[in-house]
């Protein structure tokens, strides 16, 4: 076995100790910062979605409720729409305390930070036209109208 002398030991210098050391955390630091940004894009999108699908659910509703050829009267009063048709009433509430909107009692709308409800004539027509922000972190805004 043949001794080797000090300096000519092969091995890792400091320097390059070093070097290795700010090479990964670079490395970490990069991948640190895409996971965060994929995450918040990811609870964005999920808000959204969430929000969407609550309009989505509201306009279905209207819909089936507007399209009925037995409607007698529609009544839109502050944050009430009333819909008679034949011997049932339909009442679309919005509350402002539990942010909702409801459907004869029934909640179908939730975080419902502003609605606001109108009817006006046209062409011998009743239009209904709603205003409505959802959502608190990520809010969709959108007009819905409804000839009757």
């Amino acid at each position: 076995m043949r001794r080797t002398k000090w300096n000519q030991r092969s091995g890792i210098t400091l320097t390059s100790l070093v070097i290795y050391v700010i090479g990964l955390t670079i490395l970490f630091a990069t991948i640190a910062n895409l996971t965060i940004y994929f995450n918040k894009n990811s609870r964005s999108i999920e808000f959204t979605t969430n929000n969407s699908a609550q309009l989505t659910r509201l306009n279905q509703y209207l819909i089936s409720d507007t399209k009925n050829k037995n409607i007698k009267s529609v009544n839109v009063e502050n944050n009430i729409i009333q819909i008679n048709v034949d011997n049932e009433e339909i009442k679309y509430i919005y509350d402002s305390q539990s942010k909702g909107i409801y459907r004869n009692k029934v909640k179908i709308s939730n975080d419902v930070q502003l609605a606001k409800f109108s009817k006006e004539t046209v062409y011998d027509k009743s239009k209904i036209t709603i205003e409505i922000v959802i959502g608190e972190q990520e809010k969709v805004s959108k007009t819905l109208e409804f000839i009757i």
